[in-house]
């Protein structure tokens, strides 16, 4: 973003700028005044366009808006969320098929630590060999009688996924103001009724996006 939002300031000829806008006495947009670059020097040597070189569109929502707000901006965490949801159902699912365990020392006494009792004399440190291995599917390994093997498993996929992504994608469409089925391309719980509301709703909202800005 080369039109720094975070630059307000007073100009050499008395203008104030705000957002990166220099604005007149009668707050209308005289120049915008844009970054050299997006890091370092660059970032703050700035070079002043007039405003009737610059066409710049966005929707206005209230009076003495200068700069438009993306339809995505309410609902950018919650896509955020819905990533880091998704990442971890994968891992989840690659731990499930996985049937990853445990070893378990029978003797309870195996391996003792001397911070256990400081003041005991004689007692020798042991460390728990070394027992971990990848799973290979399909593969089948050896332990001694010494050790017992507990099988963890994380019981997974669960059936709140589909729900849950569901509600996500609604709260998406309703961000991006169009229909869930549209935004999400999930036909599964709609009939044609439902679908071709959603459709002409979608299609009459584009209509007044486009005549905004004709």
């Amino acid at each position: 973003d080369l039109l720094d939002g975070a630059h307000t300031t007073t100009a050499e000829n008395g203008n104030r700028i705000e957002m990166g806008i220099e604005l007149d006495q009668f707050d209308r947009p005289v120049a915008y005044h844009f970054s050299e670059g997006t890091t370092g020097a660059a970032r703050k040597s700035r070079t002043r366009i007039p405003a009737e070189q610059i066409l710049h569109i966005f929707r206005r929502e209230f009076p003495g808006q200068l700069r438009g707000i993306p339809d995505c901006a309410p609902v950018m965490h919650k896509a955020k969320m819905l990533n880091g949801i998704n990442e971890a159902v994968v891992v989840g699912w690659r731990v499930a098929a996985a049937k990853m365990g445990f070893f378990v020392s029978k003797d309870e006494e195996d391996f003792l630590d001397p911070a256990d009792d400081p003041d005991e004399e004689g007692v020798i440190e042991r460390k728990a060999p070394d027992s971990s291995f990848d799973a290979t599917p399909g593969s089948f390994d050896y332990i001694d009688d010494a050790t017992d093997f507990k099988q963890f498993d994380c019981d997974y996929p669960t059936s709140t996924f589909r729900e849950g992504h569901k509600v996500f994608m609604q709260q998406q469409a309703n961000g991006y103001n169009v229909s869930t089925p549209t935004l999400s391309n999930d036909y599964s719980d709609v009939n044609y009724s439902s679908l071709r509301q959603a459709l002409l709703e979608d299609r009459s909202g584009w209509r007044c996006y486009q005549a905004e800005f004709e």
